[in-house]
């Protein structure tokens, strides 16, 4: 079974292309969202790192079989961290675009959702308006 995590502000539909360019059928893989990105947060749900990570143990967990990780963006940086806390999961894993780098200030707009109000700010921005 492999598993793709998304990263931000993506969805579980960032994985379409790829999932049909391998030829994938719905019973291979499983894209779970993210909570907060395309359904609805869960009720006290902390929106921390390990959070996230928690929640998506429970999700590989629920599988009832060893995966192959793949993680994008954010969702590298959780699979990694998903990776070393609990590896008895795993099978094989892949990250991408997951810079680990004390020098690295990250692009424009990850440090701007980075900033207090602001990230706040320019994700209700980046949210589907409705059409007049």
């Amino acid at each position: 079974m492999k598993v793709f995590i998304h990263g931000v502000p993506d969805t579980p539909h960032l994985w379409k292309p790829l999932v049909a360019a391998l030829g994938l059928q719905p019973s291979d893989y499983f894209t779970p969202a993210l909570p907060g990105f395309g359904t609805p947060l869960p009720r006290g749900f902390a929106c921390t790192k390990d959070a996230y990570a928690d929640y998506l143990i429970g999700e590989i967990e629920k599988l009832g079989q060893k995966i192959d990780l793949v993680g994008h963006d954010w969702g590298a940086l959780l699979s990694l961290r998903i990776a070393s806390l609990r590896p008895d999961l795993i099978r094989t894993w892949c990250v991408t675009n997951a810079v680990i780098d004390p020098d690295y200030r990250g692009h424009k707009t990850a440090r701007m959702w980075a900033t207090p109000l602001l990230g706040e700010f320019v994700m209700l921005n980046m949210r589907n308006k409705p059409r007049m």
